[in-house]
């Protein structure tokens, strides 16, 4: 069983606990200190810097199904991260990050079936929401992960995160494997893990519990819905497919824990992990392979930065 404490240290830092995730781990209290981009300087000609943004959808669903505005709703949120994603930008930023379901949010009571979610969904690679971000960046030489929610057709629609590469061109789309109760009630289970090729190695994109090993941490504990056989870590982390980045967008659901769970992915796979998250349950950053981070915010909405070694540097 699983649980966590909220505290205040002498330095009247905010502090954490968690324990239980495994039998034979237990997370420290760690200090939790608002670093939004690393003090060490990165030679630009041996890292890319990266952005990730945490922030709540500017325009929630409407409570009352009824006085829902799908189309409205989602060009709002569109427009806003687009300020934010200009920031990045603007701060030198090469692969950009935006939160799980950020295009979209979720009412007060949550999603709970794919009828009422559906007028909310677009087709992969040619949805609204993908072509405005594809305009905006059409003159960037950026990687941009956006939220959206698939209309996968045959009654299926997943929690998807679209990658589009300098120009704007599609590049990848990866669908949640590892779904949280309930969840499964209104999305679909992706069934492959989705990486692409950068001068900084291979990345891999993960949504929320995706970084979750379902045989560690046990699907019944973690309420998870997925598939051992095709659990999207041990995808990851095999040695003849390994990847370099993992690209984490996130609407964390378990209170103050995102940080140990992306650092601990890093530091056990030694691969470097950017977490972008919403704002509901906050904790966004940037973790080496080594498992140090490199920057964290969790107070404010905003953008934290980090740097990745390019390949060969």
């Amino acid at each position: 069983m699983k649980y966590f404490h909220v505290c205040l240290n002498l330095a009247g830092l905010l502090c954490i606990g968690f324990a239980a995730l495994a039998e034979d781990e237990k997370c420290p209290t760690i200090p939790i200190l608002e670093i939004i981009e690393p003090a060490e300087k990165f030679n630009p000609k041996e890292y890319w810097k990266v952005a990730v943004i945490q922030c709540n959808e500017k325009q929630s669903p409407a409570a009352d199904a009824a006085r829902r505005r799908p189309e409205e709703d989602k060009k709002t949120n569109c427009e806003d991260l687009a300020g934010q994603i200009k920031e990045a930008r603007k701060n030198g930023a090469r692969i950009i990050l935006t939160p799980e379901f950020s295009t979209v949010g979720f009412p007060d009571a949550g999603w709970k079936s794919r009828d009422e979610l559906r007028p909310y969904a677009e087709k992969v690679p040619d949805g609204k929401s993908i072509k405005f971000f594809s305009d905006l960046i059409k003159e960037w030489d950026v990687y941009l992960h956006i939220a959206v929610v698939e209309d996968g057709g045959d009654n299926r629609i997943y929690n998807s995160i679209v990658v589009l590469g300098p120009g704007g061109k599609f590049v990848a789309r990866h669908q949640k494997m590892n779904l949280i109760h309930p969840e499964e009630n209104y999305l679909a289970n992706g069934t492959s893990t989705t990486t692409y090729a950068t001068a900084v190695g291979t990345i891999g994109i993960a949504i929320c519990a995706d970084i979750l090993p379902c045989t560690e941490c046990g699907k019944k504990e973690n309420n998870l819905t997925c598939d051992e056989a095709n659990d999207p870590i041990t995808k990851y982390t095999d040695p003849k497919s390994k990847i370099d980045v993992l690209a984490v967008s996130s609407s964390w659901a378990d209170c103050n824990s995102g940080m140990y769970y992306f650092s601990r992915a890093a530091r056990k796979y030694k691969f470097y992990v950017l977490a972008s998250n919403q704002q509901y349950y906050a904790d966004s950053g940037v973790i080496s392979a080594d498992g140090s981070i490199q920057s964290h915010i969790r107070a404010n909405p905003g953008i934290a930065y980090g740097y990745v070694k390019i390949k060969g540097k």
